[in-house]
């Protein structure tokens, strides 16, 4: 069984550090998250304009697992905001306003890097995840001697209605969990990777599953500074550093896709126009990664 890695965070104290994970087999399942966004109105009244593709063929044979995706010219964003990162449904401001952007042809994994795609880096590399490494005093000098064991926090559905005031109670630290055995005893969530039809390129769970890491700084007001530019964004690179205002002094990247905790009712971040972050040194058990190439 092919399953989708995952990354997963371990609760130190006060802290999140985030340990690379592997996933699991069971189905999607509801749960919420729970962090607020504070970030500037963007104008949002530009619409959306067709989307243009490219017709160039692929330059190569495909890279193993690869299918290609022509790129071209679409709009980018959302015409919806809210405060909330996952209090309501909808997008965030974040997401506004739709502009134009433009990407040259390049290969993306069909699929969700798999534990057993990740064994052979590890196999190779000798790699040793966060999530399998001990915390150190140093690192986390507030944290009780009990949490600095290497594990991560792992997503526990409650058994009832709970009030969302208080994360901790669907989030719980698990010892040992990593990669290998990314819950510890017993598996829930993450469903095995091509389970769900592909999409028209061929490429399987872009919503859902688990969220997929990008290489974007995360700013809130990005889309705002391109569409100032005028006209499409070609192949753009993301901020050169990063910033959110509800964390002023953490580093995070963009995370895309949504995973098996979001619900129409509640986070609606796995839609196309919209984007999750994540703090570049941490992880939960339901973001991973996809791999993409381009053609130079």
């Amino acid at each position: 069984m092919k399953r989708a890695l995952i990354l997963a965070a371990v609760i130190v104290g006060g802290f999140l550090i985030w340990k690379v994970l592997g996933s699991n087999e069971n189905k999607n399942q509801r749960a919420h998250e729970t962090e607020t966004i504070i970030a500037e109105s963007a104008p949002n009244s530009a619409a959306f304009e067709p989307t243009v593709s490219n017709n160039e063929s692929p330059p190569s044979s495909a890279p193993e697992g690869m299918v290609w995706i022509p790129g071209g010219e679409f709009s980018m964003g959302s015409t919806v905001e809210s405060e909330s990162m996952c209090g309501m449904p909808g997008v965030t401001r974040d997401a506004l306003p739709v502009h134009r952007v433009y990407v040259d042809g390049f290969w993306m994994g069909a699929t969700e890097l798999t534990n057993e795609e990740f064994e052979k880096f590890v196999n190779a590399t000798h790699y040793i995840t966060i999530a399998e490494r001990t915390p150190t005093r140093e690192e986390f000098p507030d944290a009780p001697a009990e949490n600095l064991v290497a594990g991560s926090t792992v997503f526990t559905p409650t058994l009832q209605a709970a009030s969302l005031d208080n994360y901790f109670q669907w989030w719980r630290y698990q010892k040992g969990a990593n990669w290998r055995h990314p819950e510890g005893p017993g598996f829930a969530g993450i469903a095995p990777v091509r389970s769900f039809s592909p999409n028209g390129y061929g490429l399987y769970d872009m919503a859902g599953n688990v969220w997929e890491w990008t290489n974007d700084w995360y700013q809130p007001d990005y889309y705002k500074q391109l569409a100032a530019k005028g006209g499409p964004a070609r192949n753009p690179r993301g901020p050169d550093s990063s910033f959110d205002p509800a964390e002023p002094g953490v580093k995070k990247r963009v995370h895309r896709g949504g995973s098996f905790l979001c619900t129409d009712q509640y986070c609606t971040r796995y839609m196309v126009g919209t984007r999750g972050k994540g703090e570049v040194s941490t992880a939960t058990n339901h973001v991973g990664v996809r791999l993409v190439k381009d053609t130079k």
